[in-house]
């Protein structure tokens, strides 16, 4: 697997105790939960018009709000793959309990050239309570 982060900082410089972009791709998946795609469809533009399958992840994950966004896209292969995963990692969210949201988005190649989402999971990690780097699926207190 070919594997490409991307690391886009929004915003000012994070404060020193923030965990920061490589610290976070590493941070543990306790547990996720697969989002039905009856949330995202509507967010899903055509498939054959995604000629990345980045674009088309981004899409559908929407829009960011936040202090800084880490993107890690993995292939299955480097030339012409049919298969991508991008996880999307949104960290400094103006929520007041949730720090770092992760989503984890499935692409398969269409049969017209595009790109369209099989599956998508999430997870978050809370800003305070007993398990703080990690992310998980439990509500934030």
């Amino acid at each position: 697997m070919i594997r490409h982060a991307i690391c886009l900082a929004l915003g000012a410089a994070a404060p020193a105790w923030a965990t920061g972009p490589s610290a976070l791709i590493d941070l543990p998946v306790v547990a996720s939960v697969v989002v039905p795609a009856s949330q995202y469809q509507a967010r899903m533009p055509p498939a054959a018009s995604m000629v990345s399958a980045l674009d088309a992840a981004l899409h559908v994950a929407g829009t960011f709000e936040g202090l800084r966004q880490v993107i890690v896209q993995t292939h299955d292969t480097p030339e012409s793959p049919s298969v991508s995963r991008v996880v999307i990692l949104r960290d400094g969210l103006l929520d007041d309990a949730v720090h770092t949201q992760r989503l984890e988005l499935a692409l398969a190649r269409t049969s017209a050239g595009g790109w369209q989402v099989t599956e998508m999971k999430k997870s978050w990690r809370c800003r305070r309570g007993e398990a703080p780097l990690q992310f998980d699926v439990r509500p934030c207190p």
